[in-house]
């Protein structure tokens, strides 16, 4: 990307925290690669960050539902702090920003999808279902060279992509490109 001509940032490990997810913005693009679950009773996306879970850290915020206890597949790894989707970025750093969410269930919470749009993102990337770690990383490294050095826009990459590389063999999910709102049901 960088020979693309585009600064790059990387965040990783220990400094996903909770506060970098919760005030990221400020970017065009924002890629990342977290696990993320869906909280089947309210349809919340939580976005995993590598800080240890503690019932006695972010009290308020956890009463609230902000923020939440997750595991990932492996309950010997965590559990971790999760932020709630819609309240990712700061304020105003994520108008006009593309989001790539390289986790599960990225396109699965209406209201996580409607917030961010709210708040200016120009379009969100992600899997309508589970993914598998490699084949996320795959797909999303064709993503952007079919982006950055094809000169696809990211509509017509994703169906590319989706078109050569079909779904996820594993789960079965598909790489959606949103770009609007959905409709509330």
């Amino acid at each position: 990307m960088e020979r693309a001509g585009l600064k790059v940032d990387v965040y990783q490990g220990e400094q996903v925290t909770i506060d970098l997810l919760n005030n990221i913005g400020g970017y065009g693009l924002i890629i990342l690669r977290v696990h993320s679950t869906v909280y089947v009773k309210y349809g919340f996306l939580y976005l995993f960050s590598t800080e240890k879970y503690s019932r006695t850290k972010y009290v308020y915020e956890q009463l609230q539902g902000a923020f939440k206890e997750a595991y990932t597949f492996d309950e010997r790894e965590g559990p971790y702090f999760a932020l709630r989707a819609d309240l990712f970025g700061s304020e105003n750093g994520l108008v006009g920003s593309t989001i790539i969410l390289m986790g599960c269930n990225g396109t699965n919470s209406e209201h996580m999808i409607n917030k961010l749009f709210e708040r200016g993102v120009k379009a969100i990337i992600a899997w309508n279902g589970y993914v598998d770690l490699e084949y996320t990383d795959k797909v999303t490294l064709n993503l952007l060279k079919t982006v950055y050095e094809e000169g696809l826009d990211f509509p017509e990459a994703v169906e590319k992509i989706m078109k050569n590389m079909g779904l996820d063999p594993v789960w079965k999910s598909k790489l959606e490109y949103l770009a609007k709102p959905i409709p509330n049901s």
